[in-house]
């Protein structure tokens, strides 16, 4: 005979009334890093288009214009306590370049989330605790940059930004 003390089954219902409350979603695990397989900027620069819809979605302000720094193609500006901004300089540009610019810049964003937004340290993919040289060294992994963006709860939301992208397609990079 199979009986539950009266303790379990109230811990039944408890989990079975907890489970249809509203859940807090959880931030996936930023420190994974790419293992290699998966969609890279170089099998497929299109997917550059897809990690600024992921960007629009969670808050990144994204902007064609001159980056905050000199003689770089782009720069994210971290806010303290919100997602920032990419600024991305108009020039021309294979696809595959364009990509991982972009997607280089979105582990700036990865960086600033695993800070909770006020800080960018970086994510522990490699042997390097420098915050460019990481971007640097995964930029072509844009496959794995969308998955965890996808897997972002969108709590980063800038206030009146419902559409920040200015639409890049077609802009000459």
């Amino acid at each position: 005979m199979n009986r539950q003390s009266p303790g379990a089954a109230w811990l039944l219902t408890l989990g079975l009334v907890l489970t249809g409350c509203v859940q807090a979603t959880a931030s996936p695990n930023y420190t994974l890093a790419p293992q290699g397989a998966g969609r890279t900027c170089t099998t497929d620069p299109s997917i550059s288009e897809e990690l600024l819809r992921e960007g629009q979605r969670l808050g990144v302000q994204v902007i064609a214009g001159p980056p905050e720094l000199p003689g770089k193609d782009a720069s994210y500006r971290a806010e303290h306590g919100r997602l920032g901004t990419i600024r991305l300089k108009q020039r021309p540009m294979s696809a595959e370049v364009r990509c991982q610019l972009i997607s280089h810049e979105f582990i700036h964003v990865l960086q600033h989330l695993h800070g909770d937004l006020k800080g960018v340290p970086p994510l522990g993919w490699g042997p390097s605790r420098d915050q460019e040289a990481e971007a640097y060294a995964h930029q072509n992994q844009a496959g794995h940059v969308l998955q965890l963006l996808r897997t972002t709860p969108n709590t980063g939301r800038r206030p009146g930004t419902e559409n920040p992208i200015r639409t890049l397609s077609g802009v000459p990079y």
